[in-house]
Order: C-alpha cells, then structure tokens, then sequence
C-alpha cells in the first residue's frame, strides 16, 4: 500500500527531523521521499488557479471512477503483472545500477506514472497531460535535494567526518608535533603531513551514527580514504607517530584535513576564450 502526503512547508522533513534532534536514515529517505519545489515560478496564470480551486468543490470522484474502469479492464485479475509493471518502471526510474534503497524510493514515482497513463487511458486525466515529463521532474528533483544523500550512506558517512575534522581542526584534532609543548587535552584525533588519525571508538561519532564501525571501515577502506592500513587483515592502524598506541583509521589528509588551497582543485576551471 502507498499513501501519499502533499505537505507546504519552508523547510524539507529532513531539516525537520534535524532540528528536532533527530536523525534522517535511508530507509526515511526511501519510504517519504521529499521533493523540493524551491525555485519553481510563482507566476500561475489566474485560470490555472481558478482551474485547481475547483477542487474544493469537486472531488471524491476520480478514485470511484478509476477503480470502476480498472475493474473493467480486467485489471483486478492480473494484479501480478501490475505489480511487475509498477516494479519495472521504479527500475527504470532509478537507473541501472540503482540499489534497493533507491529503486525503493523510486516506487511511488512509479505508481505515480503507471497510475497516471492508466488515468488517461480511462478518460479521466487530459491524454495531452505529459506525466512522464513530470514524474521525471519530480524523481531528479528529489535525487538532487540533501535528504536523497540518505539513499547512500557511505557517502553521508564521509562527508560528516569531513565536517567532524574540519570544526575540530587545531582544536581538540591536533598535530603529532606541536610548536608550543604537548597538549593532549580533550584531544579526539591528531594528524600529520599526511594522515588525520581518528581513534576507532570516535569514527562513529564522527559519522553522525548513521553506519556501525565495521561498515564505516569497510568504506573508509574500499572509498581509497585512507592513507594506510595495519595490514591484509586489519584496516585500523595500533600506533601514531609522536603520540604512541592507540587504534585508530589513517585517513588521507588531502581527503579530510584543512588545506592552504583558496580554490577546490576538482573543480573545473572555465576560461573565456577569444574568437
């Protein structure tokens, strides 16, 4: 069963759900998936709104009448070919390569654009309405806004120890080689020309909870993130230089540590060229 919520709101069920204190996981993500209308024109002609306010006196209708004509299409006895179409078509909206988190998300777009053709076809929306167009609108919209970064945990994970790393930088991260005396005092990681070190009792917490340990590793690790591993068998590292025994992820500091650059080297520069 799919239900569906049209809500009005200046801020997204995301930033709702963080304001609160909570935490915004995939499987909220999937389940509610959001779709920001931030930036659409305002500017509706004054018939197209005379036209959708008729619905506060006209409704109640169309459910009635879309469930008498898939009842005499047969429909009803093939619920499985249904099903399957509203599963193929959340499979194309998610893409090729999509994981079950995605085309799990991708599923009320689907019904959304199955339901809507099989509306035109019984005459009850306009067979000129392009709702293709306008499911795929909708889904790269949602794929676009913050709370979609749900859908891939992984990469949520590093950019919230990004964050954790650069806010405590030359604060409570410090370097193996202080100028002025050692002060290890309510440190949580330290880092040298190369490496930030973050104990493996911190990781989580840097990650904001949203994967377990051993996860966060295991993609700290696949991602290319780290530096160094112990060894074949064990990604955490036993020792840091100049500060001793402490198990803890090598992280690569050109990926997490602060930097002297004044411009983001992935980024592609553009430069105007004369004809």
């Amino acid at each position: 069963m799919v239900n569906f919520a049209l809500l009005s709101g200046e801020k997204s069920l995301e930033q709702k759900i963080r304001d609160d204190g909570g935490q915004w996981t995939g499987g909220m993500a999937a389940r509610v998936p959001d779709v920001d209308v931030t930036g659409v024109s305002s500017r509706v002609a004054p018939k197209t709104i005379d036209a959708l306010n008729q619905i506060f006196t006209h409704y109640g209708h169309a459910g009635p009448t879309f469930v008498r004509a898939l009842v005499a299409d047969g429909l009803h006895k093939d619920l499985d070919l249904l099903n399957e179409r509203i599963k193929a078509t959340a499979r194309a909206l998610a893409g090729a390569d999509a994981d079950s988190a995605k085309i799990r998300a991708a599923t009320p777009f689907a019904f959304l654009a199955v339901g809507g053709t099989l509306a035109q076809k019984f005459g009850i929306l306009p067979i000129e309405a392009d709702i293709g167009g306008a499911i795929q609108w909708a889904w790269r919209r949602f794929l676009d806004s913050p709370d979609a970064l749900a859908l891939a945990p992984d990469k949520q994970a590093v950019i919230n120890i990004r964050q954790y790393i650069a806010e405590r930088w030359d604060v409570s991260i410090k370097n193996v080689k202080p100028t002025i005396g050692i002060n290890n005092r309510e440190a949580v990681g330290w880092y040298d020309d190369d490496t930030v070190y973050l104990p493996t009792k911190r990781v989580a917490e840097a990650a904001c909870y949203i994967l377990g340990e051993q996860r966060l590793a295991a993609a700290l690790d696949q991602g290319g993130h780290l530096s160094r591993r112990c060894d074949t068998t064990r990604i955490a590292i036993r020792w840091i230089p100049k500060i001793g025994r402490i198990d803890c992820y090598a992280l690569r500091r050109s990926a997490f540590g602060r930097t002297d650059k004044d411009t983001d080297p992935d980024q592609l520069r553009v430069v105007a060229v004369d004809d």
